[in-house]
C-alpha cells in the first residue's frame, strides 16, 4: 500500500487522575447563604420574586424567565432541590438550601400536576477563594508525596479512592474512561483528552506521576482545583 494511503491513527494513552477541588469554610459559605436569604427575605416582604430572579440568580438558564423552570418530574432536579419540590404545596416557599454541586438556593412551586412540579427558584453560588484554593493546594502536595514515597506499591489508585473529589473517577481507582467509546475503555485517544491533561501526559513517560497542577472547569470558569 503507497505511504501516502495508509491511515493515521491518532496516540491512545491510559491516564489516572486525583482531583482536589477547593471547599470553602463554613464562614466562607454562610456570606452567601445570608445573600440568598436576605432575597427570599425581600420576597416575602412584596418584591417581585421573577424581578429579583432575573437581577441576582445565578442559574443562566432559569434567570432570564425570572427563575422559571416549567414543569418537570424527579429526576430533572438534584436530590436536594427535588426534596423541597416535591414537599411543598403551590404558593409555598421552601427555605434556602445548600446543594453541594451547585451552591444556595431557595424556590417556590407554582402548580403540581401529577408527577411533575412547576417551580422557580433563584440560586447563589459561592466563588472559589483563593483561601480555599490554597487549601486544595496544600491537599494535594500531601497527597503527592505520600504517593512518591510509595512507587514501589499501587499506592495511586487507592489514593484515588480516598482522597479525590471527582465523581466521575474516584472509585475506578483514577482511571478516566474514553467518554466516546463504544464501549467502556480507559484508552483514550489524545485529541479526546480534556487539552489541559493532554498537555501534562505529553511531557510524561509511561508510570509517571506528574506534581500537582491548577486546573479550570470545562466551563471556564476560575480556577477550581487541582490535580495529579
Amino acid at each position: 500500500m503507497p505511504k501516502d494511503s495508509l491511515p493515521t491513527f491518532n496516540k491512545e494513552v491510559e491516564v489516572a487522575e486525583i482531583v482536589f477541588e477547593p471547599k470553602l469554610s463554613k464562614e466562607e459559605k454562610d456570606v452567601y447563604r445570608q445573600k440568598a436569604q436576605d432575597l427570599l427575605d425581600r420576597i416575602k416582604k412584596g418584591e417581585d420574586f421573577a424581578t429579583l430572579a432575573t437581577a441576582y440568580s445565578q442559574d443562566p438558564g432559569s434567570a432570564p424567565q425570572g427563575g422559571d423552570v416549567g414543569f418537570a418530574d424527579r429526576n430533572t432536579f438534584v436530590k436536594e432541590f427535588t426534596g423541597w419540590a416535591f414537599r411543598l404545596k403551590a404558593g409555598e416557599y421552601s427555605p434556602v438550601f445548600e446543594s453541594p454541586d451547585y451552591g444556595f438556593f431557595f424556590l417556590q412551586v407554582l402548580e403540581r400536576r401529577g408527577e411533575q412540579v412547576h417551580v422557580r427558584h433563584i440560586l447563589i453560588t459561592p466563588p472559589t477563594t483563593a483561601a480555599s484554593l490554597e487549601r486544595a493546594k496544600g491537599k494535594a502536595d500531601t497527597v503527592y508525596n505520600l504517593i512518591d514515597k510509595n512507587r514501589k506499591v499501587d499506592f495511586f489508585s487507592s489514593a484515588a479512592s480516598f482522597y479525590s473529589d471527582s465523581k466521575e473517577t474516584k472509585y475506578n481507582g483514577g482511571m478516566i474512561i474514553n467518554p466516546e467509546g463504544e464501549t467502556r475503555t480507559t484508552y483514550i485517544p489524545t485529541d479526546k483528552l480534556d487539552p489541559q491533561i493532554a498537555l501534562v501526559v505529553d511531557t510524561m513517560k509511561a508510570g509517571g506521576i506528574s506534581k500537582p497542577v491548577l486546573f479550570t472547569d470545562r466551563t471556564g470558569k476560575k480556577a477550581t482545583g487541582y490535580f495529579i
